[in-house]
C-alpha cells in the first residue's frame, strides 16, 4: 500500500544572473497519509529528492511548501540547502 508521494520535476529556463545554466528543480506533491505520518517518511522521501538534485549539480531549486511540510523541511535542514541553492 502506498502511504506517501513526492516528486520533482526538472527544468531549463532562460539563464540569469543568478542561474546562469537555466537549470532548475520543482520539488512538488510530498504527501503522507495522516495515520503514516511522524514516522520519517516524508522525510526519507525528501532526502531521496536532495540526493537526486545533488547528483544532477541544479543550483536553483523551487518548493512552495504547507505547514506540514515546513516541518518534514526543517527536521532534514533542507531549508538551509535550499536557500543555499536559491
Amino acid at each position: 500500500m502506498i502511504v506517501a508521494t513526492s516528486g520533482v520535476s526538472f527544468s531549463t529556463v532562460p539563464p540569469s544572473f543568478g542561474n546562469v545554466s537555466g537549470e532548475e528543480a520543482y520539488v512538488m506533491n510530498m504527501y503522507t497519509l495522516p495515520r503514516a505520518r511522524k514516522k520519517g517518511i516524508g522525510t526519507i522521501l525528501l532526502g531521496k529528492i536532495i540526493e537526486e538534485i545533488t547528483e544532477k549539480k541544479i543550483k536553483k531549486v523551487r518548493l512552495l511548501t504547507t505547514e506540514l511540510e515546513n516541518h518534514c523541511m526543517l527536521k532534514q535542514d533542507s531549508k538551509k540547502v535550499i536557500l543555499r541553492w536559491s
